[in-house]
């Protein structure tokens, strides 16, 4: 099969005109006429309608003209992956990940991925964790990071990291002098969640509802720092992952254990499209992510 004839013969199609493809593919037209004929001999089929005005596609050339772009796309990708094989230093990557799991996992993925490669650029698209599937399928980003659980035949999904809950309190209130705290002690506090399109916001009320209540919110924000500074305020309670209480340094918050049978877990997992070919990069820097765990 020859490939400049599909590629001529597609900007024929293209250009409704065999001059104008000639033109444009800097070929003679009797060339480009030629390779066409070829084509209609191999395949057997008559492809063009030819005419004084314009020439158009018969139905079997309708059919190797879709088949022909799909074909040269798929080698311009092959190309692509190749190119970034025999240099992985160069590139881009793309990550979608929800802003509270990003300020817990991404410092020290982006500092050790940025050693091994620094002229990789690396883009952030930060949504809620609900928005990551359809944003990974979609292909707009090369990696998604997702709170689990997830299950979703057009996603690979490969769990990370886990967190216990625990309970972020106001110094000043009543239960923060106790060592640890269950669900039940929670029952008529006010609670402060993420915003509903965060996993979290659903977590924890779900969490509340097994425990055989609803909560009573006071506030939702999408801002984890906000959150503390309500609780240090006394307007309400919540459960975060244990990781953020690492990064929070108020002392009028105290966090306590949460008291379970089974504990309470924030679970992170990467998502890749399962049948998307990842470029070099995005592998370079699946290896970074589960070298870390």
């Amino acid at each position: 099969m020859n490939v400049q004839a599909l590629k001529l013969f597609i900007g024929v199609v293209d250009e409704g005109n065999f001059t104008k493809a000639a033109e444009k593919h800097f070929v003679t037209q009797p060339y480009l006429s030629q390779l066409v004929k070829q084509l209609e001999k191999e395949y057997e089929v008559k492809l063009l309608n030819r005419s004084t005005r314009q020439v158009t596609a018969t139905d079997a050339g309708k059919v190797v003209y879709a088949q022909a772009k799909k074909m040269l796309a798929c080698m311009h990708e092959t190309d692509r992956l190749l190119d970034q094989l025999k240099d992985v230093r160069r590139g881009e990557i793309t990550l979608a990940i929800p802003p509270l799991v990003g300020t817990v996992v991404l410092p020290k993925l982006s500092k050790l991925f940025r050693a091994q490669y620094p002229a990789i650029k690396m883009h952030l698209i930060e949504v809620g964790a609900k928005n990551i599937p359809k944003i990974i399928k979609a292909e707009e980003a090369d990696i998604g990071f997702c709170v689990m659980p997830l299950a979703d035949e057009q996603l690979t999904v490969r769990p990370y990291i886990s967190s216990e809950f625990v309970i972020f309190i106001s110094a000043e209130h009543p239960l923060a002098k106790r060592r640890a705290l269950s669900m039940k002690d929670l029952r008529h506090e006010d609670f402060i969640l993420f915003s509903e399109g965060f996993t979290l916001h659903d977590a924890v009320l779900h969490h509340c509802q097994k425990h055989g209540f609803s909560p009573n919110v006071s506030f939702e924000t999408s801002q984890w720092d906000l959150m503390v500074e309500l609780i240090a305020l006394q307007m309400g309670v919540a459960l975060l992952p244990k990781s953020i209480a690492n990064m929070v340094h108020h002392q009028s918050i105290h966090i306590l254990p949460l008291r379970e049978e089974k504990p309470f877990q924030w679970e992170i997992a990467m998502v890749t499209k399962t049948q998307r070919e990842q470029t070099f990069a995005a592998k370079a820097f699946e290896d970074i992510v589960f070298s870390t765990t």
